[in-house]
């Protein structure tokens, strides 16, 4: 059956690439969204909201602006090279304007259940229950649609430790997902759980307002956003990176960015337990180290049991007089409007194919965009989802057999039980590769032979430069013209906003035209032999 009306459930990051996805390939789409205007977990709200998590007003991009921007609309040139808040969420309204979105979004409208057709078997078709939330009319209507693309994210459900003597706790006990502004800890005692991205960015506000901060975790490997001669980290990504078969121990050792090389981690308690990306995490945040060196952090083990206003280690220590508790524990998925159509499997993931399709379905008019856990920045690998999704709709790319994506599905569920890491690691993809599996799907993945042949030194840059999404934008389906242009203008784009004063330029050494010149010829030396 042919597709052309399809839902879209949440405009954040995931709902508006999807609904320009769908615009792009001729499809009529509807966003549903509860809030009062776009932005997701980036529209910052003074007060928490139920089931609906934000970030907090100090929080700053993990990744570079050149790597999280959409592959067809770059963030401004002129915005720092780590976006804040206010000008993440200042880029997705542009977005939405560049493209006059909004025109295709019902906001302060909540999806009360997804359900299956009643002759879904024949076509595939879905019916979406919604509820307005701006008092204008609280009746559930309903609408059936051709398709539908799950866009509201796993910051949904808020997970929270059953730690003994909680319910005693006589202070404040707030969820990471639920914190705001510094203002309520001024001069207080706090303990923060976990060790996230988000426990380490609570952690460092407080300690410039707190009394005492204390951080209960069990190590984590610290990167800065800053890398080599102090350009974003995430620079370093590229498919000539990807190519290098070191050992993760040996990459670590010489990794630029990796906090852990240049402090003792077992002097400053960080001192991780496992293998990165296995048995746990790396947090980005550039202060944490610095605070812990002047007291204002103090970093301590795991929580054993709360009294009214005392945290027990397990260890035996006591902290005295805490005023209040930060969970930052993390979130899982949560769909509560399609329980009967998404299983969440050990409260942590969904079996599906490539992260998007349910296998089952076997008219394929079904995509859960933005719900993998990305080792890299999150925007673009949303938008290929998105771009992959609209073209299976479209009926221009075709998946498996139900038994070839289970039979894949499982095959990476077991990689992942074999590295010895939990199941909470199922959905966690790598930027570059899963990119290209996307991009492969829609012929969106740059054939560098291809490219190699019209332009030599676009191909360089593909190849050695940094994998900004434009890239998926040279080949496929909506290439965009000014692709080329901003793969070329990579490095003016990331000192604009630091080229504030001027300064006399060093010595300038030859040896990019000398990478050039090599690239050139091993290039024509592996096509030669491949072609005899």
């Amino acid at each position: 059956m042919a597709v052309e009306d399809v839902a879209i459930i949440g405009c954040g990051v995931s709902g508006l690439t999807s609904i320009k996805s769908c615009l792009d390939a001729g499809l009529k789409p509807i966003c549903f969204e509860q809030q009062s205007t776009f932005g997701g977990v980036w529209n910052y709200t003074d007060e928490p909201r139920q089931n609906l998590a934000s970030v907090h007003k100090s929080t700053v991009t993990n990744t570079s602006k050149l790597l999280t921007g959409f592959s067809d609309f770059l963030i401004p040139k002129e915005f720092p090279n780590y976006l804040p808040q206010r000008l993440m969420q200042e880029y997705l309204e542009m977005y939405a304007k560049e493209f006059d979105l909004a025109k295709c979004v019902e906001f302060n409208t909540e999806v009360v259940k997804l359900e299956r057709s009643a002759d879904h078997g024949d076509t595939g078709k879905w019916v979406i229950s919604t509820r307005k939330l701006d008092g204008t009319n609280s009746e559930i209507t309903t609408k059936t649609f051709d398709a539908v693309m799950i866009c509201n994210g796993h910051f949904w459900g808020q997970v929270k430790p059953n730690i003994p003597g909680m319910e005693k706790f006589k202070g404040v006990i707030v969820h990471s997902g639920d914190y705001r502004t510094f203002h309520p800890y001024v001069g207080k005692r706090v303990v923060i759980v976990g060790c996230s991205h988000s426990a380490a960015d609570i952690a460092v506000e407080l300690s410039h307002h707190a009394a005492q901060v204390y951080i209960s975790t069990s190590g984590c490997y610290v990167f800065t956003r800053l890398g080599r001669g102090g350009q974003p980290l995430d620079f370093d990504i590229s498919r000539a990176t990807q190519l290098i078969p070191l050992p993760l121990e040996i990459a670590l050792k010489f990794h630029p960015g990796l906090v852990n090389n240049k402090v003792d981690m077992q002097n400053f308690g960080l001192q991780p337990t496992g293998t990165l990306g296995v048995h746990t995490f790396g947090i980005v945040n550039d202060d944490i180290q610095h605070r812990i060196i002047t007291g204002s952090i103090k970093v301590k083990g795991n929580v054993k049991e709360i009294a009214e206003n005392s945290v027990t280690l397990e260890g035996g220590e006591t902290l005295d007089n805490i005023d209040a508790l930060v969970l930052a524990t993390g979130f899982k998925p949560k769909y509560p409007f399609a329980k009967d159509i998404i299983e969440v499997k050990d409260d942590f993931y969904i079996s599906l194919y490539k992260h998007v399709f349910l296998p089952d379905d076997e008219w394929h008019t079904l995509a859960v965009i933005g719900a993998a856990g990305v080792g890299g920045p999150v925007p673009p690998v949303c938008e290929m989802q998105a771009r992959v999704a609209v073209e299976v709709f479209a009926g221009r790319c075709s998946l498996p057999s139900e038994g070839e994506m289970e039979k894949e599905i499982v095959e990476r569920e077991q990689w992942w039980l074999k590295t010895g890491s939990s199941k909470y690691n199922f959905m966690r993809v790598k930027y570059v590769s899963y990119m290209n599996e996307l991009g492969e799907m829609i012929g969106a993945k740059p054939n560098l032979w291809s490219i190699f042949k019209e332009d030599p030194k676009l191909a360089y840059q593909v190849f050695f430069g940094t994998t900004v999404p434009t890239q998926y934008r040279l080949q496929g389906p909506n290439t965009w013209k000014d692709a080329r242009k901003h793969i070329m203008s990579f490095q003016e784009q990331y000192l604009c906003p630091l080229s504030t004063r001027k300064c006399a330029p060093s010595a300038e050494s030859n040896s990019h035209g000398v990478l050039i010149f090599i690239f050139v010829i091993v290039f024509a030396v592996v096509a030669i032999m491949l072609k005899t």
